[in-house]
This record gives structure tokens, sequence and C-alpha cells, in this order.
């Protein structure tokens, strides 16, 4: 099975790979491996996932939104201060978000994955368009972000995968407590 791990932005560590090396490579450090425990439980190692962030940037202060900032945000007057000029399924958003959603949706239709798993609220919401990741845990969405109308026009799921996302979600407790599986379709 093909899996795409989908978290919101880069950490610190993230970062600092990134700064030395150049490269780009999302959930290292203790965020790596947690991830890395979590598949192996259920049986997948990372090596077969592809594994990105909807920005692959590290907020300040490692928050999407805050006191003095905002790149995502459900505020009228912070989206205005901030310039977050861009608005989809409840949230405002910067143009760095709005990349990061258009690569996205190249991503998944380059990788073709089977299942998606949705770490964070911004990557469910550029996923599904929904937030409230505690409300979805464990849940089998599909995918239709934000930006579904330009990006991810609604289709058929890829045949012979419709309990994809039920069997991943099954395989692992720690995974069915803490992702959301979304299976993907494809114009």
């Amino acid at each position: 099975m093909r899996v795409m791990v989908v978290g919101e932005s880069y950490g610190e560590n993230e970062e600092e790979l990134h700064a030395r090396t150049g490269r780009v490579s999302p959930f290292v450090g203790k965020s790596g491996a947690l991830l890395n425990s979590m598949l192996a439980r259920a049986g997948i190692p990372r090596e077969t996932c592809f594994v990105t962030n909807v920005v692959n940037r590290r907020p300040p202060e490692n928050k999407l939104e805050g006191k003095h900032h905002a790149w995502w945000t459900d505020k009228k007057g912070k989206a205005k201060k901030f310039g977050c000029t861009h608005f989809a399924a409840g949230y405002f958003f910067n143009d760095l978000v709005r990349r990061g959603l258009d690569d996205l949706a190249a991503d998944i239709r380059r990788e073709q994955p089977e299942v998606i798993v949705a770490l964070g609220n911004l990557a469910l919401w550029g996923l599904c368009g929904h937030s409230g990741v505690a409300n979805w845990r464990g849940s089998e969405l599909w995918w239709q972000g934000p930006l579904a109308d330009e990006t991810a026009p609604a289709g058929a799921a890829i045949p012979g995968t419709e309990n994809s996302a039920e069997r991943l979600v099954q395989n692992s407790s720690a995974l069915a407590n803490s992702t959301i599986a979304v299976v993907p379709t494809y114009p």
C-alpha cells in the first residue's frame, strides 16, 4: 500500500537540517522518531512512504498563528494585519500556505498514494477542508481540500483501494488514535 504522510510545517530540526544540507526532509528529530515508531507499529516501513508537509518552512515560534504573526487563521482582523489574503473553507491564509497547497496537490497527483495520513490541523484542512483534528482522529475521509475546485476535482477512488484507509487505521492503535486517513481521488 502506497502511503503519503502530510504534516503541517517544518519544526526546528527540519529547519536546521535544511540550513546545513540544503535537503528538504520532513519529520526528523523527535517528531521523526515518533512517526517512525507509529509506522513501524502499523507494519509500514517509512522508506515506503512519501512524507511531506503542507508548508516546507518553519513558522515563527513553531506556530502557524501567534501573537505577532499569522500564516493561517480564522480571524479576519488578524488575517488582514498579517497578509493572509486568501480564504477557503473558513480560514484565511498567506501566499506561502497557498503555494504549499498547490505543491501538495501536485505531489498527490504525482505520487498517487492509496492512503494519505494527515498529521495536524493544517494538514487535515489542506486535504479535506475540515478543522479540529482531535474530532476526526481515526476517521476515513476523502481528499477534497479547501481549493478542491481548483486543484482536486472529485473522482473515483483508485480501483482496489476502497478499504486501504480502514486497513491502515486498524493496523495500529497508535495511528488510529492520532491520525486521520484520507483516501485520495484522482481526476
